[in-house]
């Protein structure tokens, strides 16, 4: 009996058979005997075998390492020493040690090169140059490192030397020239493959720098061998090579450069040794293989598994050669193929064909292209040359041979089994019995289908996609034996295609492509069924075949059809299902109808689960019947399965339980939607549907819906509606639904879903369909109101949908009316919020939403294009987007309005539709903005709308700007009239008496301060600005201008108080600054222009047509023009505004008069002077401005000092006061040399006015201060006159020093005048003995008057000019004159004074405070000494001082002013002057109530600390190393200097420390803060001890001190570099010393007080003498310690004799 699985034939039969079916096959015979031998051969050794001696065989040699250029070119002796120790690291065989001298060489050599001068930059080029052999010899191997970070950082330094032009052309010059074979290939090579490595960052830089330097085209020039390497032989040929290496064997390749470490080999074993079963169980070392199990061990973290590395080594290759291939230039050889091609190929193209096909011929290249040792179903490859192609293209995988799929098969047993039986049974038989007969057939096991089933079970390997459509292509290829058709083979196979689904291995990939993989799944399965079915028909034995088939398809159609309805883990689009299906089913019809009615029974099969289908069977049926073809089976099927489902439906439909399941639409009216929708065509061929539909809808439908309508049934009205085709009815029908949707019963929220169904099918609804009446009015009302009210940002589409769709739906009136609304509202809400910034913005906000779809170009609304709509809303729209804009920096839903409201105009402006209205338009929005300006109750800036009306929007220029938008001249000529303006500087003064002027009633202002006036003046600031050429055209604009600029110059130097009309007293600083920047510019512009262009004898001609009485505007000039409406203005008003006009203009047009011109002007001030005499003083004051001096002007002075010294008492406070201002206001420029008037002239003028002030007449209060003026101007002419003319100078300084005040405003010019008197004389008195003999009798008390006034508590919120230059004067007088002030009222006012805002005010203070402060410390001090014992009385520091000083300054989070800080500083400042020169007592008394206040630690220390960013947290303490801290002036304080504070700072932390180091000490001490305290240390060590230790030890050096100290006895010691003092006093030759030592860090630290030597001094007592000394010594000044010291020891030792016995 045969064993199990062993065929019954003899050996010969077999072998007889085996040769036909070779022969058959096309086989050679002998390869199946060879074969059948060499299996025989294989197996256990025979009994008579001797036994198999095992030889050793040592493992192969490394390669010896190539020379290092280095030590063969002498290249060590030339390269610098640390360069040449980082080469030398090159050859190292440590990974770190390599990456170390990569980086060295990146950043000390390449990087600093760039960065270095031009002759040491050469130098180093010329290293580098000299370093390349090196380089190059050693970059291969970097280039293939295991290690990534190696690898990048040498393809980085590579590309750095190639970006070296020098180092590049010597590169390519000796790769091109002078490399050989092998240096060529490996460096191009490894340069190739990394370019195309694993590593992404490594290739990209890599690439960059192979692109390069690479090139495919020749060229002829020299120079091509230093710029570029050609891609030709021998270049192209090295490259392949180095590829094939690394390709076949990347191992031997990697070793070649980069030699393993020698491994250790165990000795031979010796004879005798093979029978010990120790020895004999230890295998010897054998070459690994890619399939063994175990992995070397990485030696480092950059050390691969051999297997890695051939898969990196070949990646890389294949990467190189796929680009080769592909850039490489197509040559005619490859595009034209001939029969004779040449032996040697001579381009890339034949080159790179040639490479492919002997590649391609190694079995060992395919197995790099399969998982494992060698691909199973490939023999060899055959090579297709295509024509087309650049190079040799791979077909597809066809076998050699026919039977490759038997060539690896053998019988049913298994491959891995031993038949030694069997062979030694066939051997024996072999001469057997060799019958022609048929053997039964042959069951194969082919390993190449085994792998091809296991590639179906896994899903084709991971790559469904691409697989699954060749799966047909190689179920073509597989012969009988190996896939018999039987139906357990082919149940086989398939079960194998569903392993696949079942196992999720096509669900589980990402959404996109496990729904491909899924298609590619379903079309290859049928596919299969079908080609296998079919063969199985073609090929089988009748009715077992057909019975195969038929049992095929239902099999795997259930499969197919369960899985689309059940299943979850196949993922198919519905179209690709329905495509694959639709080609099954027509092939299948093709083939047999019996099957086809098969499948298709199984797809008219309720599945009873539909509705966990992952798409509906409508859908699917909708795709098979557009694939199918019409007439075709298939097709009739598909339609009649559609006729059916309709049927069923409209009858479920036509029950009422059917259609409505407890109120809402049943199943079968959305199937028999999705039927109405999907087969519209197919419906509506078939009458008996339509007519069932008809009866449905008309009997059923409006008879049974709900309220609101579901949104399923009306889906089925419009599916029926795109169905019928009768008019007449889908009218009716259509009216019915619109009614029911928009019904006035239900709300509008539950209508909107039914709109939005309607609105988003509208493309589907038939055209014939109109609204008849209002079905939806009622809803579009509600909704635009709800936007409206709530701004409902839900329904916002749906009405806008509607309004630009509104034919199907709504009337057009409904739509206008509707639309009109909205725009309305929007101009109300923006008309509203251009005034008020509180109002909500959604109704504005809705409105726009609603607006700005209308004006889409996609397309617009018809209704927003009318005329009445444009003409309203774009001015409004304009304002918002481009005015409003500027207001604020909008945010939030102001920006969504500005936004929406751009893109309406936007939209507008481009559109065609609105072209009629254009000019419309822009002429609302001019006027809208021209009306906008002058409004003060809105909150836009003039200057926002002019900036608007340049936009390029409205396209319009600067002139009609102008004209258009700004008011008129005639409107602002008269709000020009109600403007008053008051004097505020001192020449104005000169005009009348200073009455201010009331504002007119009736004046309001905008939320800036600004009345209209001022609004339409900033904006025609604005307009000019834009355009300063344009106001040469307008100098009407030119009093204006001057006028705001006046107004706002007076504002800003004095607050409060002011009342012209212009601007409010709350306006803010910043805007009167910039009004007042804008105003000069223009007017500047302006006047230096009419100035420059004035023609000769202008000043003359002007002159003489005032005289005649003519108005300049008679005249063509423009300047004569205005300047002639200035001057009448003037004179005939007399008002400060158009005088102060005048002066303004006359002034800038006498900058290049010359004299005759101003003699000109003087004459005519001359016969003004009783006409018009404010007119003939402007005059005057603008001619002297220039110091212009001419004869008329000094004769008119003389005149007017005649005139003044003949008028009489009585006529004082009138012509007098006139001619009194006038000769004033002729005075001389202060730096002109011209005499004001003559000595003799001087003196009688004096009598004159002596008269006045003798007299018993009331003079004025103006006469004091203009007198006071009048003598500042002759006191130099009459200062060598004695007389009595100064008693009365004197005499009225002192009365004007008593009347005037700080506190008045009307005494501001007195004492402004007094002032700059007292100053005049002091100057002249200094160089005048005469003078200043009279002067210092009568200085003291008018200085004592000075201080009087420079006390005065004056109101600081309020500002005036006048006061603050009196207020200068003062602080100048006191400065530069001894100024008495006494202590108790001086102290505290001047303390007060410390925190004027006035930096100038709180340094005069200062100054002021040392002067009370000295003299209070002498008070204090001899006080203090006089004091008796008992009276325990202390002295402490001013009150108003201590409240100074208590202010804690950084508390809160609110920043300090520099106000606040100057008065902190400056009254730490006095209290430590108050110190100065007072004695131990009084110290001691201010340190202990500085105790007691806990002033020193609480608010001093912290608040110094922080100025000089002591301990803040990074921050870093203010150097003082550059600022000698001891010192400090504070009259030299600079308040532009940015750290004034903290230097001022820095010098109070010194004198804190030198004058209560006590204090400073127990604060420290008690420090809790570690940080704080060493930052404190620190500073206090490197920038304030030596300094005080410095003026300690000083102290003692001084004279005075030496002299009191130092005598026979006591002498001291100073030991400077050690910080320390020797006390010594001798007796008897014997010393008594003590030692004083500061340390470093003092006074943070105590003083040291040691004793040297005490004789025979008690303990107790000495103990006494050394701590009141050391007491002495810690208060903080040495030299009162060393005075107690020796005041103790001489006290002790007086009276005794030289006696020890006496001594004790």
């Amino acid at each position: 009996m045969p064993k199990a699985n062993k065929s019954s034939a003899s050996s010969g039969t077999r072998k007889k058979h085996a040769r036909k079916a070779a022969a058959a096959s096309g086989i050679d015979s002998s390869i199946i005997i060879t074969q059948q031998k060499q299996k025989s051969s294989k197996g256990k050794p025979k009994k008579g075998d001797p036994p198999r001696i095992k030889q050793y065989i040592p493992p192969v040699k490394p390669s010896a390492p190539r020379p290092d250029p280095l030590d063969t070119l002498g290249l060590a002796t030339k390269l610098p020493p640390e360069l040449v120790v980082e080469l030398r690291r090159f050859g190292k065989k440590d990974t770190i040690t390599k990456q170390k001298a990569l980086e060295e060489i990146q950043i000390n050599w390449v990087e600093k090169l760039r960065n270095r001068e031009n002759e040491e930059e050469e130098d180093v080029v010329n290293v580098l140059e000299q370093m390349l052999p090196v380089w190059l010899h050693h970059y291969p191997s970097f280039a293939l490192h295991p290690s990534r970070k190696i690898r990048l950082l040498a393809i980085s330094l590579h590309s750095s030397l190639l970006a070296i032009p020098l180092l590049r052309s010597r590169i390519l010059y000796f790769l091109n020239e002078s490399a050989d074979i092998s240096q060529s290939e490996f460096i191009l090579g490894a340069w190739c493959l990394s370019s195309f490595d694993i590593d992404r960052l490594v290739s990209l830089k890599s690439k960059s720098s192979w692109d390069g330097v690479v090139s495919w085209e020749t060229s002829a020039d020299d120079e091509a061998s230093s710029s570029v390497i050609s891609l030709h032989t021998p270049h192209l040929s090295a490259i392949l090579g180095f590829i094939q290496k690394a390709i076949m064997d990347p191992i031997s390749l990697h070793t070649s450069f980069l030699p393993p470490a020698p491994i250790a080999v165990l000795p031979l074993t010796p004879r005798g040794a093979a029978k010990s079963k120790q020895i004999a169980r230890t295998p010897l070392p054998s070459p690994r293989t890619p399939d063994e199990s175990t992995r070397p061990a990485k030696s480092d973290a950059d050390e691969e598994v051999e297997d890695d590395r051939r898969a990196r080594y070949r990646i890389s290759a294949l990467g190189a050669l796929k680009w080769i291939a592909e850039t490489a230039p197509l040559s005619p050889a490859a595009a034209e193929p001939s029969e004779q091609e040449p032996e040697t190929p001579t381009t890339p193209s034949a080159q790179i064909q040639e490479f492919l096909s002997s590649l391609s011929s190694y079995d060992s290249f395919w197995t790099t292209l399969y998982h494992g040792p060698k691909p199973p179903f490939l023999s060899s490859p055959s090579i297709q040359q295509d024509p087309g192609s650049k190079v040799v293209g791979f077909g597809n995988a066809q076998p050699e041979y026919p039977k490759a799929w038997i060539l690896d098969a053998g019988s049913s047993t298994p491959p891995n089994q031993t038949r030694d039986d069997e062979d030694d049974e066939d051997e024996e038989n072999e001469d057997g019995d060799e019958e022609d007969t048929q053997a039964e057939p042959k069951e194969f096991k082919s390993i190449s289908y085994v792998e091809f089933l296991e590639f179906l079970r896994l899903g084709c390997g991971g790559s469904p996609v691409q697989s699954y459509p060749i799966i047909i292509v190689v179920l073509s290829t597989i012969p009988r034996q190996v896939l018999p058709l039987t139906y357990s083979s082919l149940n086989t196979l398939f079960s194998t295609f569903w392993a696949a689904v079942d196992s999720r291995a096509l669900a589980s990939l990402l959404e996109r492509t496990s729904l491909q993989a899924g298609a590619a799944f379903l079309s290859s399965l049928l596919e299969s069924v079908i080609f296998l079915v079919s063969k199985s028909i073609k090929e089988g034995d009748g009715d077992e075949s057909n019975e195969v088939a038929t049992k095929i398809v239902e099999e795997q159609m259930k499969n197919v059809w369960g899985e689309l309805h059940l299943g979850v883990n196949l993922k198919v689009d519905v179209a690709d299902a329905g495509d694959a299906l639709a080609k099954f089913l027509t092939r299948l019809s093709d083939l047999r109808k019996d099957l086809f009615d098969v499948a298709w029974g199984i797809i008219t099969t309720p599945s009873g689960s539909k509705s966990s289908a992952i798409f509906d069977e409508t859908e699917l049926l909708a795709v098979m019947h557009s694939k199918l073809a019409e007439g075709s089976i298939p097709n009739g099927a598909v339609e009649k399965l559609i006729a059916d489902k309709a049927t069923t439906a409209i009858d479920q439909v036509k029950t009422t339980e059917s259609f409505l399941v407890k109120g809402t639409p049943g199943t079968a009216v959305k199937e028999l939607t999705d039927l109405l929708n999907r087969f519209s065509n197919l419906m509506s061929r078939n009458p008996a549907l339509m007519k069932e539909l008809d009866s449905v809808m008309l009997d059923h439908y409006f008879h049974q819906y709900v309220q609101p309508l579901p949104s399923v049934l009306i889906e089925f009205v419009l599916a029926y509606l795109d169905v019928r085709k009768d008019s007449t009815r889908a009218a009716e029908i259509w009216s019915r639904l619109l009614s029911a949707i928009g019904s006035p019963n239900i709300h509008s929220d539950q209508s909107d879903p039914g709109v939005r169904i309607l609105l988003d099918r509208r493309k589907d609804i038939p055209t014939g369909l109109v609204a008849k009446g209002d079905e939806l009015a009622t809803y579009v009302e509600d909704t635009v109101r709800s936007i409206l009210a709530d701004g409902d940002q839900s329904v916002i589409s749906i009405i806008v949908e509607l309004f630009k769709h509104p034919e199907q739906f709504i009337s057009e009136q409904v739509a206008r009316n509707n639309i009109d609304r909205v725009v309305s509202s929007a101009v109300q809400s923006i008309t509203l919020f251009l005034c008020r910034d509180d109002i909500p913005l959604t109704s504005l906000l809705g409105s726009l939403d609603v607006l700005c779809p209308l004006f889409s170009d996609e397309p617009p609304s018809p209704f927003v294009f009318e005329e009445a709509v444009i003409t309203n809303l774009l001015p409004a729209i304009y304002v918002l987007a481009f005015v409003l804009a500027k207001v604020d920096s909008p945010s939030g839903n102001l920006r969504r309005c500005i936004n929406s409201a751009t893109v309406i105009w936007k939209r507008w402006n481009s559109s065609n539709q609105g072209e009629q209205f254009r000019g419309q338009v822009k002429t609302e929005v001019e006027s809208l903005m021209k009306d906008t300006i002058p409004n003060v109750h809105v909150r836009i800036s003039p200057s926002a709308v002019i900036q608007a009306a340049l936009s390029s929007e409205l396209e319009t220029s600067t002139t009609s700007v102008l004209q258009l938008v700004v008011p008129s001249q005639s409107t602002l000529g008269d709000q020009y009239r109600l403007i008053s303006v008051s004097y505020v500087d001192n020449p104005i003064s000169l005009f009348g008496p200073s009455i201010p002027s009331k504002p007119p009633k009736g004046i309001e202002y905008d939320s800036h301060g600004f009345s209209s006036y001022a609004r339409c003046i900033w904006a025609l600031l604005e307009v000019l600005g834009e355009d300063r050429p344009m106001s040469r055209n307008n100098l009407w604009v030119l009093p204006h201008i001057i006028l705001v600029d006046t107004i706002s110059s007076d504002h800003l130097n004095n607050y409060g108080g002011l009342a012209d009309g212009v601007f409010s007293n709350s306006v803010s600083k910043e805007h009167l600054v910039l009004f007042s920047e804008k105003a000069q510019m223009v007017s500047t512009y302006l006047m230096n222009a009419i100035t420059d262009d004035l023609p000769s004898g202008w000043h003359s001609q002007m002159t003489g047509i005032i005289k005649k009485g003519e108005r300049g505007s008679q005249s063509s000039d423009p300047t004569t023009t205005i300047f002639g409406d200035i001057f009448v203005a003037a004179m005939e008003n007399g008002i400060y505004r158009d005088l102060r006009i005048l002066k303004f203009v006359l002034s800038k047009l006498l900058r290049n008069a010359t004299a005759e011109d101003s003699e000109n002007w003087v004459v005519l001030a001359q016969g003004l002077l009783d006409k018009a005499p404010q007119t003939s003083l402007a005059i005057s004051l603008s001619v002297t401005n220039f110091g212009l001096e001419s004869s008329k002007l000094d004769r008119y002075r003389n005149e007017l000092a005649s005139r003044l010294s003949g008028v009489p008492p009585k006529k004082a406070n009138s012509d007098g006061l006139k001619l009194l201002r006038h000769l004033i206001s002729t005075a001389p420029h202060p730096e002109s040399d011209a005499v004001f008037l003559p000595q003799q002239r001087a003196v009688f003028l004096i009598q004159g006015l002596q008269k006045w002030i003798a007299s018993d007449e009331d003079l004025d209060e103006d006469i004091n201060g203009l007198l006071a003026a009048l003598f500042t101007n002759m006191a130099p002419i009459i200062q060598s006159v004695p007389g009595a003319h100064w008693d009365l100078i004197y005499d009225l300084m002192e009365e004007n020093l008593e009347n005037s005040s700080l506190k008045d405003e009307s005494t501001f010019g007195v004492l402004l005048y007094t002032l700059q008197l007292i100053i005049k004389v002091e100057e002249l008195a200094s160089s005048n003995k005469g003078l200043r003999t009279t002067w210092n009798d009568r200085k003291t008390s008018i200085l004592q008057l000075v201080g009087q006034r420079f006390i005065e508590e004056v109101d600081v919120s309020s500002r005036s000019s006048t006061r603050d230059e009196c207020r200068e004067l003062l602080i100048a007088v006191a400065r530069d004159m001894p100024v008495p002030i006494g202590e108790e009222d001086g102290l505290p006012a001047l303390c007060r004074l410390l925190k004027d805002p006035s930096l100038e005010i709180q340094k005069a203070s200062y100054h002021l405070l040392m002067q009370v402060v000295s003299k209070r410390t002498e008070r204090i001090v001899v006080e203090a000494a006089v004091a008796s014992e008992e009276n325990d009385s202390r002295v402490e520091l001013p009150k108003e001082l201590l409240d100074l000083l208590q202010k804690d300054l950084y508390s809160g989070d609110e920043d300090v002013s520099d106000e606040e800080l100057a008065t902190y500083l400056f009254a730490w400042m006095v209290t430590f002057d108050m110190f100065k020169d007072a004695s131990l007592k009084v110290r001691n008394d201010y340190i202990e109530q500085l105790r007691n206040l806990d002033i020193i630690p609480s608010r001093f220390l912290p608040n110094i600390f922080s100025i000089l960013d002591i301990g803040a947290s990074g921050k870093r303490p203010f150097k003082v190393d550059q600022w000698a801290v001891d010192e400090f002036y504070v009259s030299l304080m600079d308040d532009s200097f940015s750290d004034r504070f903290k230097v001022l700072a820095a010098h109070l932390l010194y004198r804190a420390y030198a004058t209560v180091p006590l204090l400073i000490r127990t604060w420290y001490s008690e420090i809790r803060d570690r940080q704080l305290s060493g930052a404190v240390a620190t500073y206090t060590t490197q920038s304030f001890s030596p300094i005080i230790i410095s003026h300690e030890l000083s102290s003692l050096k001084d004279p005075d001190a030496i002299k009191e100290l130092q005598d026979e006895n006591f002498t001291v010691k100073i030991f400077q570099a050690a910080n320390e003092v020797s006390c010594n006093y001798v007796v008897d030759e014997q010393p008594i010393e003590i030692r004083i030592k500061f340390p470093q860090d003092y006074p943070l630290n105590p003083i040291e007080i040691r004793d040297i030597n005490k004789v025979v001094i008690l303990e107790t007592k000495w103990r006494s003498w050394k701590l009141s000394v050391q007491q002495a010594a810690q208060s903080g000044r040495i030299l009162d310690a060393v005075s107690l010291f020796k005041r103790n020891v001489t006290l002790h030792f007086e009276g005794l004799q030289e006696c020890a016995i006496c001594y004790s």
